[in-house]
């Protein structure tokens, strides 16, 4: 039974950091598809843009979260608005959260460079459990008796995003509403699933050289969630003639990472992030990888002639 209780609290009461499990998803290179934590970020994009992420942390260690996203932006021409579809799993283990949400994001222009963008989205959070997969030394326990158990929720969340052509301000609560879950068969064993509030505060800057061939990027990540020490990334990237961006982090004090991202065509970036720990994990996993495909699907009436860095 000791290990039903350890998936549970590693489900419900985690932050979105490398130092513990998470409840949500961990994206390295969240800074390039900060749709999926903040639904204003949509309202900042003039193009209709695709980005797919998928991310397996901490290979080798058996039962790792892998997860992946899927993102759809579409802006409308005439009312400063725009509408999208993120789609995101994590699996860790025997359990897995899938989530579907519509997002919809409206920008006002405050000055002659700097707009505002505020975000809503909805949709619906589905946890499943494979209990056949645990292995425990205590038999007949009936709470692990139960196959593949399944519980459903409504997600609401919320953000802002102000921004202008060479720095952004991100602040946004993916998960507004928290749901509480319970496994059990009877009233002397039940366990709690409790979904937590995660915040995020996004930022980040783009000094430009040589003509803007060269351009660096400082950005920065603060995570908080209830009850919990805040999780900071600090990242550095540099991009050269906007075809090659490289770049190096830090994830709280003892996390580290690399990514790199090729433009291929106009269309097309390509994103690698490899992670490694410096804790007591990196004896049992060999790092995390992960990969992202952003599409940008042009239409005439909104190209942009000017490819943003963020």
């Amino acid at each position: 039974m000791r290990y039903i209780k350890i998936i549970l609290l590693v489900i419900g009461l985690q932050p979105i950091t490398l130092l513990v499990a998470q409840q949500e998803n961990q994206f390295t290179q969240y800074a390039f598809n900060q749709a999926i934590i903040n639904p204003a970020y949509i309202g900042s994009i003039n193009y209709m843009n695709l980005q797919i992420s998928s991310r397996n942390q901490w290979v080798g260690f058996p039962g790792a979260p892998k997860s992946n996203a899927l993102t759809l932006g579409y802006p409308f021409k005439y009312f400063n608005s725009a509408v999208g579809i993120t789609v995101l799993q994590d699996n860790v283990g025997p359990l897995r959260n899938s989530i579907f949400t519509l997002g919809y994001a409206y920008s006002v222009k405050l000055t002659s460079d700097i707009r505002l963008s505020m975000g809503l989205n909805a949709g619906m959070n589905h946890y499943s459990a494979n209990l056949d997969m645990l292995q425990t030394n205590d038999h007949g326990d009936a709470a692990l008796e139960q196959g593949t158990v399944q519980r459903s929720s409504f997600t609401f969340g919320s953000g802002v995003f102000l921004y202008s052509n060479n720095w952004y301000l991100g602040l946004s609560v993916p998960k507004i509403i928290t749901n509480s879950f319970s496994f059990g068969n009877d009233e002397s064993d039940v366990y709690n699933l409790k979904e937590q509030n995660h915040f995020y505060l996004v930022s980040g800057y783009i000094f430009s050289f040589k003509n803007e061939k060269i351009k660096l990027k400082p950005s920065v990540c603060v995570k908080k969630v209830n009850n919990v020490s805040p999780s900071l990334d600090f990242s550095l990237a540099t991009s050269l003639y906007d075809r090659l961006a490289l770049g190096a982090g830090l994830r709280n004090p003892d996390t580290y990472f690399a990514f790199l991202q090729v433009a291929i065509g106009k269309n097309l970036n390509v994103g690698y992030a490899y992670d490694i720990s410096g804790s007591r994990i990196s004896n049992f996993s060999k790092g995390s990888h992960e990969i992202v495909l952003d599409v940008r699907l042009y239409r005439e009436a909104t190209k942009v002639h000017s490819p943003r860095f963020f």
